[in-house]
């Protein structure tokens, strides 16, 4: 049975892989086949066994689980071709392919022939070492997070624009009811300084006539007298 997986993301979505040992560890521990260094993976993440018969993987009890096609995995999960597994920000394809049983070689009789089933053996194996295999995995998560990062600005920014043109119209209407409330201090102001209107002079012929009624009592007191 041959088992390879597909990367799906990164500039090397695409690439096929061999997997590298019939017991594949994922996960950050040095003892790990294939090691991407994202802090959403766990040490020891999960584990893909290939048997004669079948390809399963295994969840270990990892913090952020191990999904298969789009569902979190619990226990033992048979993986056909096809599959899609994703591990933290990784994701993969399964691409399975059931072998006859290995007919066995006969010895090498030259150099010649030893060196054809080295080139043989090579291209059958895996075209990548597993270092750049991780190099690519975490190339992938280096994205994923640059645009979760990108996206957290464009929303931090876009905050930062809406307050601060609420603080300015919060600023423009308290600048106009303070110069409303000092027009109405100022008119207020123009009405007191204004002065009570006065009245009138007595009129002329007011005071003429009380002149004479006057003179007139003094004549008849004097008259009385004598």
């Amino acid at each position: 049975m041959q088992v390879r997986f597909k990367l799906l993301k990164g500039s090397h979505a695409g690439k096929e892989v061999k997997l590298p040992a019939p017991k594949c560890l994922i996960g950050r521990n040095d003892d790990c086949h294939l090691k991407p260094q994202s802090e959403a993976v766990s040490r020891r993440h999960c584990v893909i066994l290939t048997t004669d018969s079948e390809v399963i993987v295994r969840d270990l009890n990892s913090r952020n689980g191990t999904y298969v096609n789009g569902e979190k995995i619990s226990g033992d999960t048979v993986l056909l071709n096809g599959d899609t597994v994703k591990v933290g920000p990784l994701e993969f394809e399964m691409m399975i392919e059931h072998t006859a049983a290995r007919i066995k070689r006969p010895k090498v009789s030259d150099i010649k022939e030893a060196a054809t089933r080295m080139v043989q053996t090579n291209a059958s194996a895996s075209s990548q070492d597993l270092s750049d295999v991780t190099a690519w995995l975490d190339e992938a998560d280096v994205k994923a997070r640059t645009e979760t990062r990108q996206f957290r600005v464009d929303d931090t920014a876009t905050g930062t624009i809406a307050d601060v043109m609420g603080e300015a119209g919060a600023a423009q209407v308290k600048a106009e009811a303070s110069r409303e409330t000092a027009e109405v201090k100022v008119d207020e102001s123009k009405r007191s300084d204004k002065k009570p209107p006065g009245k009138l002079p007595p009129r002329q012929a007011e005071k003429a006539k009380d002149s004479r009624e006057a003179a007139s009592d003094m004549l008849k007191k004097l008259f009385n007298r004598r």
